[in-house]
């Protein structure tokens, strides 16, 4: 499945997903720009989607402390009752982590 991906304060958009061969995978578009998550350099068998959280870190997609808030808070609370930025990194694991499992 493909999810997209808004950037909040940029023109470009993340497409990322989970193929049942490569794996995780995260395109960005936009501005004149293409950027692709390097699946073979990036990839950890235990925590399959963690590479690519790391380069929509990387790219401004998502903050580090969102993505633990996320995982933290998002055990316990509705994700409705999320800030916005947590409520995004949420969105992202939970979708990677559904096409992973």
């Amino acid at each position: 499945m493909r999810f997209s991906l808004q950037h909040q304060t940029r023109s470009l958009v993340a497409y990322y997903g989970w193929d049942a061969v490569l794996g995780p995978f995260v395109e960005i578009l936009g501005e004149g720009e293409r950027h692709e998550f390097d699946v073979w350099h990036e990839y950890d068998a235990a925590a399959p989607y963690e590479g690519a959280l790391r380069f929509l870190v990387r790219h401004g997609f998502l903050s580090q402390d969102d993505i633990a808030t996320a995982l933290i808070e998002g055990a316990f609370l509705d994700p409705e009752d999320l800030d916005e930025g947590p409520r995004r990194a949420y969105e992202v694991v939970t979708n990677l982590r559904s096409e992973d499992g």
